[in-house]
């Protein structure tokens, strides 16, 4: 059960990360002249948030049901490629926790000019890539749950 207490902390750091990247990403916002919204950081950090809700559930009832080898197999494969998909999408915004790192990443600069343009797209794609992924997973493991299937 200590998987449940780790998973419990790292969904307490998603919050506060949610919260930090947000802020630095508005700071940013009004600093180029072409502004961008912030639905697409949203949805991915709400994603983090809510696949760690989702592998925290899992590991409790995955603890207290009833498995044959095989089943217990698939379903520890499932959650494992659920927890490397997630832990991927994460590491990609960990940089987005501070404010000049965001910046390197995605404002662009002409002429002394700040613009969410080429970089902030760049971005937005590759992070898109990383939530189908974590989404894909997470809803495979979860199908699986509710059919009463490990396969």
């Amino acid at each position: 059960m200590d998987l449940i207490n780790l998973n419990s902390q790292s969904l307490k750091h998603a919050m506060r990360k949610k919260k930090t990247i947000l802020s630095n990403f508005k700071a940013i916002n009004h600093q180029v002249q072409s502004m961008k919204d912030d639905v697409f950081l949203t949805e991915a950090l709400d994603l983090i948030i809510e696949a760690r809700r989702a592998i925290t559930m899992t590991y409790a009832a995955g603890y207290y049901r009833k498995f044959s080898e095989l089943q217990k197999d698939v379903y520890e494969m499932q959650q494992s490629m659920l927890w490397t998909a997630l832990d991927n999408l994460d590491k990609f915004t960990d940089a987005l926790q501070e404010e000049a790192k965001m910046d390197d990443l995605l404002v662009d600069v002409i002429q002394e000019t700040k613009f969410l343009a080429g970089k902030f797209m760049d971005y937005k794609v590759q992070l898109t890539n990383k939530t189908g992924g974590v989404v894909a997973a997470c809803n495979k493991l979860l199908k699986s749950m509710e059919d009463g299937k490990m396969m």
